[in-house]
């Protein structure tokens, strides 16, 4: 792990006090073996959603047939307005978009909402977070990001995984 990012995750907890993690993959013991199988990484997936939108979060998921997929959260902007949220789908195995559909529930337009916010509060884009946060946790697979503001400051929630091992970190944005 990068000396700097190693001293965030180390100052993560002391930046933001009190924070629970608000997101959270669902069944992550299935879902950490069917990702060490998946062909494609999560930041492919972000590059790869790009054609639909801007990328705001991203997690490996399974669906109703326990299948794995890849879910990217996208939102399009007018000027600093964000409009037209999308939950953009990323098949494992090519990389290539296999869906793409308005975000009509409440609460995930409530968590697009936050998630642009967040992503607005910094100068990284989150595909490039990605990267260098999966490169600095050798052997672990990234399996969900997702930008949260927390007391007015940007971080990004971050669940890797790692054989059965599902480790969670908030890392502040800068």
């Amino acid at each position: 792990m990068s000396p700097k990012l190693t001293a965030l995750l180390a100052v993560s907890a002391s930046l933001l006090p009190g924070l629970a993690f608000g997101y959270d993959i669902l069944h992550p013991a299935d879902v950490a073996k069917a990702v060490a199988q998946a062909k494609v990484t999560l930041d492919r997936a972000l590059a790869a959603s790009q054609a639909v939108g801007t990328p705001i979060s991203a997690k490996y998921e399974l669906d109703d047939h326990d299948d794995l997929m890849l879910s990217v959260y996208t939102a399009k902007f007018n000027g600093a307005q964000a409009t037209d949220f999308r939950e953009v789908f990323v098949d494992d195995t090519t990389g290539q978009i296999v869906n793409s559909k308005p975000i009509t529930d409440t609460n995930d337009l409530k968590h697009a909402s936050e998630q642009v916010t967040a992503l607005g509060a910094s100068t990284v884009k989150l595909a490039e977070f990605a990267a260098r946060v999966a490169a600095d946790n050798d052997g672990y697979v990234l399996a969900g990001i997702f930008p949260v503001m927390k007391d007015g400051a940007a971080a990004v929630e971050v669940h890797l995984m790692k054989g059965s091992t599902d480790k969670q970190v908030f890392v502040p944005m800068k």
